[in-house]
This record gives C-alpha cells, structure tokens and sequence, in this order.
C-alpha cells in the first residue's frame, strides 16, 4: 500500500511508456490518470499534429501547464505528461519539489520502436524517416531538464508495463 499520498508525476521522452504505465498505475492504486495530450487533445477537439500546425508549439505548452495547473489542488492522481512539459519553468517547479516525480528513461531505438507501434498520429516534433535520430536530438537538448526534475529514474527499455509499474509501486512503497 502507498505511504504517501502524494500526486505522482512521470516524465520522460515520447515513447518512454509514462501513458502505457500509468494507465496500468492508475488501476492498481485505484487513482485516476490525468494525459496531458489527451487533456489538450480533448479541450481542442483536435489531433496533436493538428495543434502544433494550426496553433504551434508554445500554444501546446502552455495548454501543458493549464492542465498541470487545473489539478493539483485536487485528489492525488498520476500526471502522464507530455515529452516537453519540462521546458515550461513553472512545470519545472512542481516536479522538483514533488518527491514522486519519476522520469522514465529508454534509447532512441526503444523510442522509436515504441512509437511506431503505437495508435497515436503523426508526433509533430519528429520526422518518420529520421525518427531515431530527432528523438536523439530532442533527449540531449532535454536531458539536463529532465534528470533535475527527477526524483526518481526508471530505465523502460526491455522492461514490460507491469514490471515498470512495480519497480514504481516499491519506490512509492517506502517513500
């Protein structure tokens, strides 16, 4: 049983498996899940690769923080954020000072593999020719954020949702 009741954030590039896990999380703690692209997705009615084209990136972001911002005072739930939702400073700001904060960390090539067998559309910040490549890119740019805002790191690669999601359950377990 948790010790904390905490909300619990994952953080992480695309591909990574925060949507995937904490799907699986939020059934087994009994907590809801909050997707801040599907919380976007929703109040725009709109694909993600629609939303960056019609309204850009900062649009995306800031939408990002609203949907941070809107619950955090409510009950404890997970936070399956977006890949750059640690480029937003206030965001920043919440996951340092959260001790459940866990940035789940793959290769490129898992990446890749991940998000070509995945039911989402086009992710508009990568091209699907140079996919392992982009996510490489975007990791070294981000990578600093990322490791600062972490409390904890889960490494995903060759790891299934439910090993993961117990790796997670332990750390919440003694915390």
């Amino acid at each position: 049983m948790q010790k904390n009741n905490e909300h619990i954030f994952l953080i992480g590039m695309m591909g990574s498996g925060k949507t995937s896990v904490g799907k699986f999380l939020s059934k087994q703690l009994n907590i809801p899940i909050i997707d801040s692209d599907s919380y976007i997705i929703e109040k725009l009615k709109m694909t993600t690769e629609k939303i960056f084209k019609n309204y850009g990136e900062k649009k995306f972001r800031i939408l990002e923080k609203e949907c941070l911002e809107k619950n955090l005072n409510g009950k404890q739930c997970i936070f399956s954020m977006g890949g750059g939702s640690i480029l937003n400073e206030k965001n920043r700001s919440i996951f340092k000072n959260s001790k459940n904060t866990f940035l789940f960390q793959c290769s490129a090539l898992t990446s890749k593999s991940r998000i070509k067998n995945d039911d989402k559309s086009m992710r508009p910040l990568i091209e699907k020719n140079n996919l392992e490549q982009d996510l490489q890119t975007i990791w070294l740019k981000r990578k600093k954020m990322y490791k600062e805002c972490a409390t904890h790191t889960i490494i995903t690669d060759n790891k299934t949702i439910e090993n993961i999601s117990m790796e997670i359950l332990s750390i919440l377990n003694e915390s």
